[in-house]
């Protein structure tokens, strides 16, 4: 999870990493690069949890 402030409620949410998939990348991959880009982590095993259109 991640912790953002959100100006239009005036208050830290948690949140879970997210983001779009690349042209070229398959949405694994894409979850891998979203992970390490917005916690600097990496995930050592991988289990689909579905898709979410937010």
């Amino acid at each position: 999870m991640i912790r953002e402030y959100k100006y239009a409620i005036g208050r830290h949410i948690l949140r879970l990493p997210s983001g779009g998939v690349d042209d070229v990348e398959e949405p694994l991959q894409a979850a891998m690069r979203e992970l390490l880009e917005e916690t600097g982590m990496a995930a050592a095993t991988w289990t689909s949890a579905g898709i979410v259109h937010p």
